[in-house]
């Protein structure tokens, strides 16, 4: 067996490592650049820290299965997000995530789809006036910007029932989510928690909005248990809904205020931090192929027929070639790129012994992206998606394909990210055309928190290729 050692890896320097080598905004491209060089597993060392880079789609599958009890998400940003007041499911580890896992996915499931579906019509609605107005003044629209303002709003319905009308000037959720996203990418950073030890003024700002916008949670708790004690409901209509009925509706101390909080914030800033950069990517390849871009338009038309009720875009669920669009979407361009974990013990990684402690940054997007487990993996191709088996295109190795995690850790909000991104995109082929506004090779990824485009600018144009557009 061979040690950590004795893995192969870029050249370090000394004191600072791989430090040097590493852009924060472009880590997810230069650790694949080193997987192609180096292997399926190689080592790299941030300052003092040392870390095993794995890609193997197998191997990934294993480690994943035996969270929580073998492996643990990376102990300094589960810190780091618990220090920020929005802990949630998403960080949780051990015994605690066995107890939430079931209470967060049952809430999400029992949440009424028809109800949802209504409300997602309403921030549908508005998008696309709010388009509509740039397509006609010939503004150009910041299409990144606007779709981080619908997932606000869809968030904000699913998680708590409430209108927060993210696209109105001033609107308070927007700005609360990006203090929280830009602190939290910040302190990854930070070598030593000074925040533990004195704020600085934009700590203080972020401490001050968070503590309004929990007070209204609280109050909103207080008025949504209140409702369900006098009269229960079967079906929920969002997610807080949903906890409440889940668990005694009388009882309302501040544990369980504050765990409701934690769990309505997970929802929102795993909403804001991957929904709107699936949606961009979406756009940016319909705009970049408008051959395929018109085929998609047939099959949502001939869906959606005559209709003008947004409500009606979840149609779209029945459109093979829009769904398998989404799929190829998030095969290259995930919102997840990679994730860190640390083994609880020590442990063997593809024949090499790796301590306990080690931290593993495990490559979510690579698999993907490999020829051996999809052809032409590198190119841009739906078709490999379609359920009629002459359009497979081989290999197809599904198991390589990361893009809400691995069993049991995957994303129990996949089935609503999934509506929501393919809602929009019926809403996109049905209203408008596009051209960007820049170059597409401007156009490139930029990994913060999760992978985004660094910018999307649009022009816009009404759709009047067809009397059904709506």
């Amino acid at each position: 067996m061979n040690t950590y050692q004795q893995l192969p890896g870029p050249p370090q320097l000394p004191l600072v490592g791989n430090a040097h080598q590493i852009r924060p905004q472009r880590m997810h491209q230069i650790l694949e650049h080193w997987a192609n060089r180096y292997g399926p597993l190689y080592r790299i060392k941030a300052g003092h820290i040392p870390m095993a880079i794995l890609s193997d789609a197998p191997t990934i599958h294993q480690i994943f299965s035996t969270r929580p009890h073998r492996f643990r998400r990376l102990a300094k940003f589960q810190s780091i997000v618990t220090d920020l007041g929005v802990p949630g499911l998403f960080v949780a580890e051990g015994d605690d995530w066995v107890q939430q896992r079931p209470i967060f996915a049952g809430a999400l499931n029992a949440v009424n789809p028809s109800a949802f579906n209504l409300k997602m019509a309403v921030s549908l609605g508005r998008l696309r006036d709010k388009w509509e107005q740039a397509a006609t003044s010939g503004e150009v629209v910041d299409a990144y910007r606007d779709l981080q303002l619908l997932v606000a709003d869809l968030a904000s319905q699913l998680a708590l029932g409430v209108d927060a009308n993210a696209f109105a000037s001033g609107a308070e959720l927007p700005h609360l989510l990006d203090l929280v996203t830009a602190k939290l990418v910040q302190r990854l950073y930070v070598p030593v928690p000074y925040w533990r030890f004195f704020r600085l003024p934009s700590d203080r700002t972020m401490d001050n909005a968070l503590a309004k916008y929990r007070h209204q949670v609280y109050a909103l708790v207080h008025e949504v248990r209140r409702r369900l004690e006098a009269a229960p409901v079967s079906s929920p209509s969002c997610y807080l809904e949903a906890l409440i009925t889940r668990e005694r509706v009388g009882e309302c101390d501040e544990h369980s205020h504050r765990a409701i909080f934690n769990h309505i914030g997970g929802v929102l800033m795993e909403s804001w931090n991957t929904l709107p950069n699936a949606m961009a990517w979406t756009l940016y390849y319909l705009t970049r192929y408008p051959t395929l871009a018109t085929q998609m338009r047939a099959e949502v038309d001939a869906a959606l027929g005559t209709t003008k009720d947004m409500s009606g875009y979840t149609a779209v669920e029945r459109c093979p070639f829009l769904c398998a669009f989404v799929d190829e979407v998030t095969r290259l361009k995930p919102s997840i790129t990679f994730s860190s974990v640390e083994p609880l013990e020590d442990t063997v990684i593809l024949g090499h012994s790796i301590p306990k402690g080690t931290v593993i940054m495990v490559l979510h997007r690579y698999p993907a992206i490999q020829n051996e487990n999809f052809a032409d993996g590198g190119n841009f191709d739906p078709t490999r998606w379609l359920p009629d088996a002459t359009h497979r295109r081989c290999p197809h190795e599904t198991a390589a394909f990361l893009r809400f995690g691995v069993a049991p850790r995957n994303c129990p909000g996949e089935g609503h990210a999934m509506q929501q991104i393919r809602a929009l995109l019926a809403l996109f082929c049905r209203n408008f055309d596009s051209q960007f506004a820049v170059p597409a090779s401007q156009i490139v990824e930029q990994q913060e928190l999760t992978m985004r485009p660094a910018a999307l600018p649009l022009h816009l144009r009404r759709r009047i290729s067809s009397p059904q557009a709506t």
